[in-house]
């Protein structure tokens, strides 16, 4: 049977105002929750290593400890958290560097910084007025920029009472300077949180930037478990002692 014009038309204007009734409150989030990207976890951070150069002896290495009370002992000794390779690249013109001292009667540290060519970029000394954890020291703004493209060493050395000597206990390491492919620097701007940061520093085997970031979000939330879990198994995968990873920072 053959519907006339008039009842057509009714049943395609119904048709249509169905179509055009607009999602509910509940529908519309649900649908705008799809396209909101979700937090990084801090678990999926990994540091993957560029490539240069070979690990070094990380067991009881002399680059990890110099002057250790034990070698048994990993907690006795001054030591860097740095890649088993002893060498990490940084963005940063004034970059900051990360040692675990030991509980020690010294009461000041002595850092240097030398050139590719053995030349003092950089010197201090400064009060250690805690020990029995890790410390971080930036380069300050009245140093030398690092340039891009050199390779420096550098040093921490535990100085007593006479001062700097030839057993002082302390820890060396190097590092470079790169720049930030356009890809990079990229990634870097759309990353939001610190975590975020880490992990794209991690990827791009940016080991000092990656600690700084990492360091930073540890001291927002020292009681994370998950964060503390995570910045164990990086250390710990890279050579650090697991007892010197979970050390406090100071």
């Amino acid at each position: 049977m053959k519907r006339s014009p008039v009842a057509f038309m009714l049943s395609l204007s119904l048709s249509l105002g169905l179509a055009m009734v607009p999602l509910s409150k509940t529908q519309a989030q649900s649908s705008s929750t799809t396209n909101v990207q979700m937090p990084l976890p801090v678990n999926s951070i990994t540091f993957e290593p560029p490539g240069e150069g070979k690990p070094a002896d990380t067991a009881g290495g002399a680059s990890r400890g110099i002057g250790c009370v034990s070698r048994q002992m990993p907690a006795t000794c001054v030591t860097a958290l740095m890649p088993a390779t002893q060498s990490g690249l940084t963005l940063a013109e004034r970059p900051t560097f990360f040692v675990y001292i030991p509980e020690s009667s010294g009461k000041q540290v002595f850092f240097s910084l030398t050139n590719s060519e053995g030349n003092y970029q950089y010197q201090t000394k400064f009060p250690l007025t805690q020990t029995g954890g890790i410390i971080s020291f930036k380069l300050p703004d009245d140093a030398q920029a690092l340039k891009v493209g050199e390779s420096y060493q550098w040093a921490f050395i535990i100085t007593g009472p006479q001062g700097l000597q030839p057993d002082s206990p302390g820890v060396k390491g190097e590092i470079k300077r790169i720049s930030a492919s356009p890809e990079l620097n990229n990634q870097l701007q759309n990353a939001k949180t610190l975590i975020e940061q880490a992990a794209v520093y991690g990827k791009a085997g940016i080991w000092f930037d990656m600690m700084v970031s990492l360091a930073e979000q540890k001291r927002l939330e020292p009681s994370d478990p998950t964060l503390t879990n995570a910045w164990d198994k990086l250390l710990t995968s890279e050579g650090v002692d697991a007892t010197i990873a979970s050390k406090p920072l100071l």
